[in-house]
């Protein structure tokens, strides 16, 4: 791994803890403090709590032999004034020092996969360590399924170290300056704004909010994604999650359940935005010929979905005809919006097993779609 040290310390404590600090048990708070850093509140489990502040150097000066537990206790309580604080039953405690890591490469003789803490170590003030965790093994696991079944080239495989350490070295990036804030630094390039390390934080946090909840990932060009050929966002993103209805009942549905349906995970979602039939019913009629040829081919591996701008008593009402896969109503016309696909022409959709845009094309190509899924299918 490559190493980067810092001169961070930080303290955690798991106690039976009482306070007269306000909604105390409502979840998670983050306190400034002059001599303790930002202070961490955390409800826990049962009757438990939470609390981390940073040994600064004033403090690490304070306790040039190392904290003891007692003397972490004392530094707790110190850190939470003018609110009292009382510590009727200690469970944990931790004192340890920051660094981040990010290993280099997480793959080696095809099948040796790192992921997790294996792959990178942060420290845990943005909490990101399960989360990029998860994020590494939804990456890999339809991956590396998928090679076991024989439906793909190795490459696929290759793609889960190249994607999932450009996200880590983000992480990385953005834990650096978190650590450094939350321990009371500014980070140079945050220097000369009139800020003190706190408000800085707190504006940080808001700046990397999609990364840090996993909606902002985004991977680089690669055989999985591709430059899309329709006017629509950029491939290697996340894809947007709207309402659409189901046909009959009529009731809304979010976009990302109905990816989940007929045992979908693991599997590739080929969407057919249809537009308003009014304007596209003939083409998506010649396309169901090669809609049919490209489910039979993949077998398994990939499902259709058709997306029909507007409302209709049903597909045969709509398209003269029965839809491609399974059917829903885009009745506001949100879907088409959110993935940039204008409702006069359609647009063709590929969506990654872990929701990520793989291609796009338009209406009338699905000899491009074929041709897509052929560069890295067996």
């Amino acid at each position: 791994m490559d190493t980067d040290s810092t001169l961070y310390e930080w303290i955690r404590i798991d106690a039976k803890i009482v306070t007269d600090m306000p909604d105390a048990d409502l979840g998670i708070a983050s306190i400034e403090s002059k001599n303790h850093g930002n202070v961490l509140w955390i409800k826990l489990d049962r009757d438990a709590h939470r609390i981390g502040f940073a040994l600064n150097p004033k403090l690490l000066e304070k306790y040039p032999n190392g904290i003891t537990q007692d003397q972490a206790v004392e530094e707790a309580i110190e850190s939470m004034k003018p609110f009292k604080l009382e510590v009727q039953r200690l469970d944990w405690w931790t004192h340890y020092k920051i660094r981040q890591s990010v290993a280099r490469s997480l793959q080696k003789d095809a099948y040796i996969l790192l992921g997790g803490d294996a792959a990178h170590l942060h420290s845990s003030g943005f909490a990101q360590g399960m989360n990029t965790g998860i994020h590494d093994a939804t990456n890999l696991a339809w991956k590396l399924g998928g090679v076991v079944k024989g439906w793909y080239k190795p490459s696929v495989l290759e793609t889960y170290a190249s994607e999932r350490r450009g996200a880590a070295k983000q992480l990385i990036q953005i834990d650096m300056d978190a650590a450094a804030l939350i321990s009371g630094d500014i980070p140079k390039k945050f220097q000369g704004l009139g800020r003190t390390a706190d408000q800085v934080l707190s504006q940080f946090w808001k700046d990397t909010i999609d990364f840090n909840l996993g909606l902002g990932i985004s991977y680089s060009p690669s055989v999985l994604n591709q430059s899309p050929l329709s006017s629509m966002h950029a491939c290697g993103v996340r894809c947007p999650d709207t309402l659409v209805r189901a046909p009959g009942i009529n009731m809304p549905r979010r976009f990302y359940d109905t990816l989940l349906e007929d045992g979908a995970t693991g599997r590739w979602s080929v969407v057919i935005f249809a537009g308003n039939p009014a304007l596209t019913q003939a083409r998506y009629a010649e396309l169901r010929e090669p809609a049919a040829k490209l489910a039979g081919r993949h077998k398994g591996m990939l499902r259709l979905v058709t997306l029909l701008f507007g409302s209709a008593g049903g597909a045969w009402a709509a398209l003269n005809g029965a839809a491609v896969g399974r059917f829903y109503f885009d009745s506001d016309g949100q879907a088409h919006s959110a993935f940039g696909i204008d409702q006069s022409s359609g647009a063709l959709v590929v969506i990654r097993p872990d929701h990520i845009l793989g291609f796009a094309a338009g209406l009338d190509d699905m000899d491009k779609i074929a041709g897509y899924f052929d560069e890295f299918v067996t």
